[in-house]
């Protein structure tokens, strides 16, 4: 949201964050609850999610840093419409929805502007579920080599930061995408155990991205 943002505007909303550090499982706020503020990741991952008419938990997206959440909602709702909840450990800045009513006052058609340019990106994303394999597979391949340890620019070591189902959700694919491109690298020497992965050949890992 801040990209589209005038300086006056981003201003107030910065100086009314507040930063906190969240542990793993800890909720930012519940499908239902009032809304009361819209956050900024700064470190960390965060799972938004909502309960579908089964019952059941239905993940939307991942955000990861730089990413808002509940940014859609701080003027729109009164209640949030999906739960938002840290799978790992974050840093993460609050911004409550009196700076952002605050902000709708001073310039109301650019902060209207502002979320609904970040709201259109994110449903785009969230509906934007990958189904080619060349593309579900560069999608992988550049999430495994950003958050890997490659130092030895030969092989790497991925310690994924949460469960399989949440990476498809993070990488806009279906669970079923993700492990036939696992089972791809397994072709090319790389091994899976549960949420480590052992690249031994990078060049290889780039390579099958690219065909």
């Amino acid at each position: 949201m801040f990209a589209f943002l005038n300086d006056q505007i981003k201003e107030l909303l910065l100086s009314s964050a507040s930063e906190k550090t969240f542990k793993k499982y800890d909720f930012l706020y519940m499908q239902g609850d009032d809304v009361s503020k819209a956050f900024v990741v700064s470190e960390g991952w965060v799972k938004i999610s909502r309960i579908n008419e089964n019952g059941g938990e239905c993940v939307v997206r991942v955000a990861a840093a730089n990413e808002s959440v509940g940014e859609d909602e701080i003027l729109s709702a009164k209640q949030y419409g999906f739960t938002a909840q840290v799978i790992t450990p974050a840093l993460i800045y609050q911004i409550p929805k009196s700076a952002y009513d605050m902000a709708y006052k001073i310039d109301k058609e650019a902060v209207k502007e502002a979320i609904e340019q970040d709201t259109q990106y994110s449903v785009t994303a969230d509906n934007d579920i990958v189904t080619d394999p060349y593309i579900a597979m560069g999608r992988l391949v550049e999430f495994l080599m950003s958050i890997g340890d490659n130092r030895s620019r030969k092989e790497m070591i991925v310690n994924l930061p949460y469960d399989k189902h949440l990476v498809a959700a993070r990488l806009l694919m279906t669970p079923e995408t993700l492990s036939r491109c696992l089972k791809k690298l397994k072709d090319i020497g790389v091994e899976i155990k549960k949420n480590t992965i052992f690249v031994p050949d990078i060049h290889k890992l780039v390579k099958i991205a690219v065909r």
